[in-house]
């Protein structure tokens, strides 16, 4: 769920991460520089904000932390700790990035005081009423090892020339067909990524706000993101901000026997 925002959940990533696809599936050398560049070198910080809404307006609003942390071998691990609704809060989710495999997924929730893996099939389910679901905050964090990202042909949005990535799931259980995502090429960002289902309709549409494209030290970070669920005519603005990069993380909020007490 963490490469690209780090495009929700960098993020998106961080959906409104620092990078646009997993680095170890890509091997367009211009395109791995450039998101090797946009990626922290050990960890990743911020805080987050979800409104989902429909044409009735807001629909639910949540809001958290993000915290990420690539180890000394070089895998990823990330956390969200939710603060807000407050039926929610103290509820976690952690990733793990495992070697050839797809990531892992665990749920803490307080009423039970202690982390339960989250199965495959709740992998595509909307996640904490947004439009996100596992498998989108999954590929938005590029650990997904069940699909293959190639550079296609370069394009252009709003006149800023962008590498075009194409990830085609490889394990059958995908509901889509193939996700592209659109890279700045000089500010090596996300602007944009597509979800098409089989039949090759856009399903949902991830688009980095370009007001919000703020520059930190040397790298440039979204800091609002919109994820449109275009069957359903509705859309979730995830805002971030308190953005810090390479601090010291405690390892108990990547360990999934301690994650959910590391409050």
């Amino acid at each position: 769920m963490i490469r690209q925002l780090v495009a929700l959940l960098t993020g998106a990533l961080t959906a409104a991460g620092a990078a646009a696809a997993g680095l170890d599936s890509i091997t367009d050398p211009a395109v791995k520089a450039c998101i090797a560049r946009a990626m922290p070198e050990q960890s990743l910080k911020h805080s987050v904000t979800l409104r989902a809404l429909d044409d009735a307006g807001v629909r639910s609003q949540s809001a958290g932390e993000i915290f990420w942390r690539r180890d000394v071998q070089g895998s990823q691990r990330a956390t969200i700790r939710v603060s807000e609704p407050a039926s929610r809060n103290g509820m976690m989710v952690l990733v793990i990035e495992r070697e050839a495999k797809d990531p892992q997924f665990f749920l803490y929730l307080p009423d039970l005081g202690r982390a339960r893996k989250i199965t495959g099939k709740q992998i595509s389910t909307d996640m904490m009423d947004t439009d996100f679901s596992y498998e989108e905050f999954s590929h938005l964090q590029t650990m997904s090892r069940s699909s293959e990202t190639v550079r296609v042909e370069d394009q252009a949005i709003d006149g800023r020339p962008v590498y075009v990535l194409q990830t085609t799931p490889q394990d059958g259980a995908s509901v889509y067909k193939e996700i592209l995502t659109f890279v700045d090429q000089e500010r090596c960002i996300p602007l944009r990524s597509q979800f098409i289902a089989p039949g090759g309709e856009v399903r949902k549409e991830l688009v980095a706000v370009p007001e919000e494209i703020r520059q930190i030290g040397e790298r440039f970070v979204p800091h609002q993101v919109i994820m449109y669920d275009r069957a359903k005519a509705s859309r979730t603005e995830l805002t971030i901000d308190n953005v810090e990069i390479d601090v010291e993380l405690s390892e108990a909020l990547f360990n999934p026997k301690s994650f959910g007490k590391s409050q």
